[in-house]
């Protein structure tokens, strides 16, 4: 084989194209690529959004009346914190305690003062403990609310639960937060 025929043989797979023609394949082929991942990012970003898309659609808003206040009282072993008797609420692992603060919460609370919710967060272990273990307490808010005519106006009792704390106290002062 001669120098010629080897160069042949290996030559790149554009150069017998001419320039113009090379340059238009390019382009094409890099356009093709940006597209793909415009594409890409596109279904990614979507198909996570899908879930909180889902979500927000099983929520219906309405207007409830609060008919009374409960609270549910239960005994802890010692060395857990009342706290992680949260992930038994329905709502919790979706929307956690700062959500429940800030959009139930503060939405309730006719205070002007950020002080009279300090230590909302603070699930430490001192509440009302005995020897075995620590007393932790929920607030329940017991309602009244109908649903639009979509749902046929029906009227629903139910009861919405608050975060569990060692605190009474605090427990008290998100129930209180809005008016029986």
């Amino acid at each position: 084989m001669t120098r010629s025929t080897q160069e042949q043989e290996y030559s790149p797979l554009l150069s017998k194209y001419s320039k113009s023609t090379r340059d238009l394949i390019i382009i094409y082929l890099l356009s093709f690529m940006i597209l793909l991942t415009l594409v890409a990012i596109g279904m990614t970003t979507f198909l996570n959004l899908l879930p909180s898309i889902k979500l927000g659609k099983e929520f219906i808003e309405t207007s409830c009346l609060v008919k009374e206040h409960e609270i549910n009282i239960t005994q802890h072993y010692m060395g857990q914190e009342c706290i992680k008797l949260n992930r038994e609420i329905w709502w919790y692992p979706l929307l956690g305690q700062n959500s429940f603060y800030h959009n139930v919460v503060q939405h309730g609370n006719t205070s002007d003062s950020a002080d009279d919710w300090e230590g909302y967060n603070n699930d430490g272990m001192d509440g009302e403990g005995s020897g075995v273990g620590i007393t932790c307490y929920q607030g329940l808010f017991v309602v009244e609310y109908q649903l639009d005519a979509a749902y046929n106006n029906v009227l629903v009792h139910s009861n919405i639960s608050g975060t569990w704390n060692s605190r009474l106290r605090w427990v008290d002062d998100y129930l209180v937060a809005f008016k029986v």
